[in-house]
């Protein structure tokens, strides 16, 4: 076999692989038209596509520096949108605090996602100090979002950080 039928194979596997996919997981035109070609010479309609909407978002309140009440206020704000758009889960950057033993912002945001919990629009909470494979409830987020492995905050205990799951 030479390279360029190994090249051919392995974009035809490639291209397989698309085809089994829903049209939101494939991204570029190119690779649209490369499966779109691959279609018809298979005898099969090209498909119409949508763009994927980001089912993970990293927000980062901490940016702005605002104070606690106003913080909240854009937090609830942040969660009705992600919801709306789709989002299922929402890493927040709120920080550690500059006192060095928790700052007002973290524990007020974290305040609020608990009431959210109870209300009904986030159906989980992992602090960033729990975020890691060694809990039961960060093997369960990881097996229903792998992209998140890839999170740079993974096993390194970042209490300022907080991962939110929207219903």
């Amino acid at each position: 076999m030479n390279r360029k039928q190994n090249k051919e194979d392995a974009t035809r596997k490639w291209i397989q692989r698309q085809l089994s996919k829903t049209p939101q997981h494939i991204y570029t035109k190119a690779e649209r038209d490369l499966v779109d070609r691959v279609r018809v010479e298979m005898g099969i309609p090209p498909e119409k596509y949508s763009i994927r909407r980001e089912e993970i978002e990293v927000f980062n309140i901490e940016e702005t520096m605002p104070r606690v009440e106003e913080a909240r206020k854009i937090l609830i704000e942040k969660l009705k949108n992600a919801r709306g758009r789709g989002v299922k889960v929402l890493k927040i950057i709120h920080g550690y605090g500059s006192s060095g033993v928790g700052g007002a912002l973290r524990l007020a945001l974290r305040d609020s996602l608990l009431r959210r919990r109870k209300e009904g629009s986030v159906t989980n909470i992992i602090f960033g100090e729990n975020w890691s494979i060694s809990e039961a409830n960060t093997r369960s987020a990881l097996q229903q979002w792998p992209e998140l492995r890839k999170d740079s905050d993974l096993n390194r205990s970042n209490r300022g950080i907080t991962l939110v799951f929207l219903s």
